[in-house]
């Protein structure tokens, strides 16, 4: 059976090993720091990160034990799937198992909500909450929102309300063909705030990357600190998805969409722009008089 690392026994690893040389002790400080992004960097970005050789990444592993950095990176990899969230495939070849007492209840699947608010609301980050403001009213750049899957739709509603905010915000297509014509006029400086929940889409993975590395800003709404998307973000809001149901909750993620586009409203709204919508709303006879 292959060999599962998590944080504490990486630390303790560290611990009946040392000391280090001083490249190595950056390699094992770096990893210590920021354990979640281990599963998603290969050597060469880890020692660069790291201010160190990749010889030196190669020795220190071999150091706490592992005769290679492919090996290491296996065992925190495995540890990673343990904690990830199961598919709703695996969750619905169980429901089989339920007795009529474990059932979903309207009023019971609500208290489960509830529940989860509440824990929510005692863990978030309150900081990165801040840290995403900032950026989402900053003038100087343009915002644009992706969201994958189930995603689309909380990305859809965030960048329809922000509109009446700001005049910059484009809701990115979920269509590979057409991605790129949205990202034409993308500028160094530019906010992406990307809403994505395990399981990580290939392509939301592919555009952070490339945003990040044409010099944009990333914030990111997920319910997994662990994911693929940390080594390119400047913040991340950590919002947990978990019900009894076969399909995750995104009802929490929903109310912190909400949270800040209307803390952004409060920030940098303008009661012209609200009129002047209404205005064409009212031309196009949108809504039912």
């Amino acid at each position: 059976m292959e060999q599962i690392l998590n944080l504490a026994e990486l630390k303790l690893k560290i611990e009946q090993h040392g000391p280090f040389s001083n490249s190595e002790t950056r390699v094992a400080d770096f990893m210590v720091n920021h354990f979640e992004q281990l599963p998603y960097l290969g050597i060469e970005e880890l020692a660069r990160r790291c201010n160190a050789s990749k010889t030196s990444v190669g020795r220190f592993v071999q150091n706490i034990g592992y005769p290679g950095f492919s090996r290491f990176k296996n065992a925190v990899v495995l540890h990673v799937r343990e904690l990830q969230n199961v598919t709703p495939s695996q969750i619905a070849s169980r429901l089989h198992n339920k007795s009529p007492e474990q059932s979903i209840t309207c009023c019971g699947y609500l208290q489960e909500l509830a529940d989860s608010f509440d824990s929510i609301a005692n863990t978030l980050n309150e900081e990165q909450f801040e840290q995403a403001l900032s950026l989402m009213s900053d003038p100087s750049g343009g915002l644009f929102v992706f969201g994958p899957a189930s995603s689309h739709g909380l990305a859809t509603y965030f960048t329809m309300l922000s509109r009446y905010v700001r005049k910059d915000v484009q809701l990115l297509t979920p269509d590979v063909s057409l991605l790129p014509h949205h990202l034409l006029d993308m500028k160094p400086g530019d906010v992406l705030f990307v809403i994505s929940y395990y399981r990580y889409s290939d392509l939301a993975v592919k555009l952070v990357e490339w945003f990040h590395r044409k010099g944009g800003k990333v914030i990111l709404l997920t319910n997994n600190p662990i994911n693929p998307y940390t080594p390119y973000t400047e913040v991340q809001l950590h919002i947990e998805s978990r019900s009894s149901g076969v399909f995750q909750s995104r009802i929490a993620g929903f109310a912190v969409v909400e949270a800040l586009v209307n803390a952004l409203t409060e920030r940098v709204g303008k009661p012209e722009r609200f009129e002047a919508l209404e205005t064409i709303l009212a031309d196009f006879d949108t809504f039912h008089q």
